[in-house]
């Protein structure tokens, strides 16, 4: 596929992606057809088929176009202090606060006026799907039922804690927010797999 095909493509999900928001602010999403998605995106019937199996489909990969970009910035391989302080996971969790509030109004539509469950199960999937690796590296049992507890708890309450944060017009700092996230966090989830780590 040639870099002009790539953009092309690119650009029409965007319009797609796009047209959807616009519709979610209007209607439920239950009742938005993908004729209205298309139109609204300027394409035909046929173009929306080639890039989506339906709207479903085209809502989730929404969401996880997003949600890459935020995880990419942050399953980047990174020097680990030893041993871990709070503070180098307070900038990673900033990472992800910042990047919701760029997005808010994306978030705010998908997460909480959609009113759909598999939106938020969805992104709580590729949060556990990115931090798995690193969670395995600090888990002295890495195979154990001690990770995959860790990782539901720990994308459950952030996914939690960030759409309270957006449905409420993003009542506190972000920074504040992100410390917040820290306090709640931190200490269960190193103390769970018997990591030292300093305050």
């Amino acid at each position: 596929m040639s870099r002009k095909t790539d953009l092309r493509v690119l650009r029409t999900r965007q319009l797609l992606q796009d047209a959807l928001l616009d519709l979610i602010e209007v209607k439920p999403f239950e009742s938005i057809q993908v004729k209205e998605i298309a139109e609204e995106a300027m394409v035909n019937r046929a173009t929306f088929y080639l890039h989506y199996r339906d709207k479903y489909d085209l809502l989730i990969q929404s969401l996880a176009d997003r949600v890459e970009v935020a995880l990419s910035h942050i399953v980047v391989p990174q020097p680990v202090p030893n041993p871990i302080t709070k503070t180098y996971f307070r900038d990673l969790i900033l990472i992800v606060v910042r990047h919701f509030a760029a997005e808010r109004r994306f978030y705010r539509l998908l997460l909480v006026e959609s009113r759909l469950g598999i939106t938020s199960e969805a992104l709580e999937t590729y949060i556990e799907a990115a931090t798995l690796p690193w969670f395995r590296t600090l888990a002295k049992d890495p195979d154990g039922h001690a990770v995959d507890m860790a990782l539901k708890f720990a994308s459950s309450a952030c996914v939690g804690v960030l759409k309270w944060w957006i449905s409420n017009d993003q009542p506190m700092p972000e920074g504040a927010l992100a410390d917040h996230l820290v306090n709640l966090l931190v200490p269960a989830l190193l103390d769970q797999f018997g990591v030292e780590w300093e305050a």
